[in-house]
């Protein structure tokens, strides 16, 4: 048996903007290690589905930045580079546009980052809960130890947005 598992991302009005198959599962003959899904599949599996999602909300998120707020004008870019991000499903490495500021606008730089304003801290609120709840019950390598187990944030597994 083949069970294929699929991200289809629909705009507000319902239209289809994307399918991505993030998994692809083979079963043989059933036996205890093959009902259902394992953790590492499972890992898999949730890595896959935030890849895809992430991707697409940031790319949603820097195109409605790409026009001047005040006048309207598209902002030149001046090139990517990437944040590391850090969630409890993992690392994300987000791609991040830099844009030139507009001429209408007086700023102290003149390039910024939306998404480097947008994520300053790089860390995920819920991880940071989930860290500080459990490193205040057993310290800090057992708590690490713990949440790798059952989650992929020590893993090297998400590549977002690369161009």
């Amino acid at each position: 048996m083949k069970v294929k598992i699929q991200v289809v991302i629909e705009s507000e009005d319902g239209r289809v903007q994307d399918v991505e198959e993030v998994a692809c599962l083979k079963r043989g003959t059933l036996t205890a290690e093959e009902l259902g899904l394992n953790l590492a599949e499972a890992k898999q599996i949730l890595h896959s589905v935030q890849q895809s999602l992430t991707n697409q909300q940031i790319l949603e998120y820097t195109a409605a930045r790409l026009a001047c707020p005040d006048c309207g004008r598209k902002r030149p870019q001046k090139g990517h580079h990437a944040i590391i991000f850090r969630t409890l499903f993992g690392k994300l490495t987000l791609n991040s546009v830099r844009l030139y500021q507009c001429d209408c606008q007086s700023a102290a730089s003149q390039t910024f980052s939306p998404l480097a304003e947008l994520l300053p801290e790089r860390t995920a609120p819920e991880l940071l809960y989930l860290e500080a709840k459990w490193c205040s019950l057993l310290s800090f390598g057992m708590t690490l130890d713990l949440l790798q187990e059952v989650l992929p944030i020590g893993e090297d597994l998400n590549e977002i947005g690369r161009a």
